[in-house]
């Protein structure tokens, strides 16, 4: 991998990062402790529909789309031996944060559930009443800091990384359009989502047969019908959504054509090279801190919310205004966290981050 991709690739997993805070800053509906917040319609459920639910959901596959090729890009895909170091170095780098991170997270809610100021917003699911099920399931399939599906997903993937390279080799494209159709359709592979293992295997793809689409660069007239298709989609989607227009396939059929212009026009917009060199230092800067940003935003942004409700009143304003600020604070606050950690505990850091 090249300098220049090298860095695009870390650039954009920061931005796409920021992108998953606004999907987890929607907040027209909240649970507290009695009761639930419910935000009207209006125009502050529109512009958190496009953004969260529209825009901000091209970050998950991009994410797996750049895990795979990274799995692959520098490895012989034939080899076993090289696809059993990439899965060791994946154990030490994604299950071993997905643990220690589902642990604190019990930690964490326990300490809010017996810490009086903060008692209220946590008591509807007690952790001091967990059985040993409870907490296995929690560890294991659906920790607290729920984000961590991604980590769970991506290492199944790791795991399975021989068939899928097998059936890259085999079918190559065939395999991909078996597996969009199970996307369109939401297929329900148990283990993991199908968007996971499509865009997975799609970066794998492209690191096998070293594909030049990373390298291309695509014609401006393409990129903007691309982009103006992207927000179109989002924005009829936004509006059924509004007028409370119900049809599975319909949705279905929005989101995912608006996911596919969507990581063309971010992948084709993000060029390095046109950016200004003050905010591309700060850009790679702040990337070193990405996956602590992914791991410890949730539950901290639902606490924010949580009490931004209570200080706030309920109105569409006070939903609009959290909407707005909370996701900075929330990256400042967690971003800070990181450097404190780094500088004072290094080794803490590197184990929770996975050496990264």
């Amino acid at each position: 991998m090249n300098d220049y991709l090298s860095k695009k690739i870390r650039v954009l997993s920061l931005i796409l990062m920021v992108f998953v805070v606004y999907i987890h800053a929607y907040n027209m509906s909240v649970n507290l402790q009695a009761d639930r917040v419910l935000i009207a319609k209006g125009y502050n459920s529109i512009l958190q529909n496009f953004i969260s639910w529209g825009m901000a959901r091209v970050a998950v596959p991009m994410f797996f789309l750049i895990s795979g090729y990274l799995f692959f890009f520098n490895i012989d895909a034939d080899d076993w031996a090289q696809l059993l170091v990439k899965i060791k170095t994946r154990f030490r780098t994604l299950a071993v944060p997905f643990l220690l991170w589902s642990v604190l997270g019990i930690l964490f809610y326990y300490f809010l559930q017996t810490f009086p100021p903060s008692q209220k917003f946590f008591s509807r699911e007690l952790i001091r009443e967990y059985t040993v099920g409870d907490y296995l399931y929690r560890i294991f399939i659906d920790p607290v800091p729920y984000q961590f599906w991604y980590v769970r997903d991506l290492f199944l993937l790791s795991l399975l990384s021989p068939l899928i390279s097998w059936f890259l080799r085999e079918a190559g494209f065939r395999y991909l359009l078996v597996l969009i159709g199970l996307w369109f359709i939401e297929f329900d592979y148990v283990f993991f989502r199908p968007e996971s293992i499509l865009f997975f295997s799609l970066g794998s793809l492209i690191a096998i047969r070293k594909l030049w689409i990373l390298h291309y660069q695509m014609p401006r007239v393409y990129l903007l019908a691309f982009t103006a298709s992207w927000f179109l989609l989002i924005g009829i989607k936004t509006y059924l959504s509004y007028i409370s227009f119900e049809s599975f396939w319909v949705h279905n059929t929005l989101i995912k054509l608006s996911l596919i212009c969507g990581i063309l026009s971010v992948w084709g917009y993000l060029d390095l090279r046109n950016m200004h060199k003050g905010l591309l230092h700060w850009l790679l800067f702040f990337s070193q801190y990405t996956f602590f940003l992914f791991a410890s935003h949730e539950p901290i942004l639902k606490i924010y919310k949580r009490v931004g409700y209570v200080l706030l009143g309920r109105t569409e304003t006070a939903s609009l205004l959290l909407y707005s600020f909370i996701p900075l604070l929330l990256i400042a606050t967690c971003i800070l966290g990181a450097m404190l950690i780094k500088r004072s505990l290094p080794k803490l850091y590197g184990t929770l981050t996975g050496g990264r």
